[in-house]
């Protein structure tokens, strides 16, 4: 399987400057290649909560605004519309800016979506002797496992799901995104077992995940092994809520919200994760 979409620089962007609400423009560390207008960006939201604006009392303020233009140095996003809210940098006890967030793009030229997300939904499965090199594509709205009982779920039916592959397989620079609000269908990218020689795994690097339940990206069983997890950005996956949902979990593999693996030998370096719970 090859799927390549038109390249754009991959995973998340640093910015360089605090976004603030009512702002037109984004000001970006390193420029990018591809970012084009009418793309659509995901801003998280990079507040400092307590516990008490958590779970079912939090509001989300990730904004998902338009581009406009790209500047000819690459560093400078015009916005189609203003900023509706802030994006705070995180700060020292002292207030000295330490850490700026970062923005990611969703727009891909290649897509695979389903047709109808509130329907018969599709789901996209690499398995057995796969070899599999799939990069800058968007994979959105797909999926049928949700985070409900096993029994009450489609299993294995994930928006991008590698299944017990016995060859290592790479997903590059692709946009993986839900944006059906409120719903509970997971997760992003799902890695499931393997039977790869030892010391070769797969590559997943550069992606852009947002609004999944559970998890954003989940190594499944704990058999994955030599993997390489690398620059992703992981926004707004908000795990599991038993409460607001009506359903008792007892499964305890979807709790988390951003990354979630159990195993040894794999690697996760630069990764990102934002608003997610």
């Amino acid at each position: 399987i090859r799927i390549h979409g038109a390249f754009k620089t991959e995973g998340q962007r640093l910015l360089a400057v605090e976004p603030k609400a009512g702002d037109t423009t984004l000001t970006l560390a390193e420029p990018v290649v591809g970012w084009a207008a009418d793309d659509r960006l995901i801003l998280p939201d990079s507040r400092h909560l307590n516990s008490g604006t958590s779970g079912e009392y939090y509001q989300s303020q990730d904004e998902l605004p338009q581009l406009a233009s790209v500047s000819p140095s690459g560093k400078t996003l015009s916005l189609q519309t203003p900023l509706q809210f802030d994006h705070p940098g995180a700060r020292t006890v002292a207030g000295v800016l330490e850490f700026l967030p970062h923005v990611g793009n969703l727009t891909h030229n290649v897509v695979f979506r389903s047709e109808n997300p509130a329907g018969n939904r599709a789901h996209f499965m690499v398995t057995g002797q796969a070899d599999d090199d799939i990069r800058y594509a968007q994979l959105s709205g797909m999926g049928r496992s949700t985070t409900g009982e096993l029994s009450e779920s489609v299993q294995g039916r994930y928006n991008y799901h590698r299944h017990h592959c016995t060859n290592p397989g790479k997903l590059i620079g692709c946009a993986l995104f839900d944006l059906t609000p409120g719903h509970s269908f997971k997760w992003g990218i799902t890695v499931h077992g393997g039977a790869n020689p030892p010391g070769v795994g797969s590559h997943v690097f550069g992606n852009t995940l947002y609004n999944w339940a559970g998890d954003g990206l989940v190594l499944e069983d704990g058999s994955e092994h030599d993997n390489l997890i690398e620059a992703n950005f992981i926004v707004g996956c908000r795990g599991f809520v038993a409460d607001r949902l009506g359903i008792v979990n007892t499964s305890g593999i979807h709790l988390t919200g951003g990354i979630w693996f159990r195993g040894f030998r794999n690697r996760l370096r630069n990764n990102v994760v934002a608003s997610c719970s």
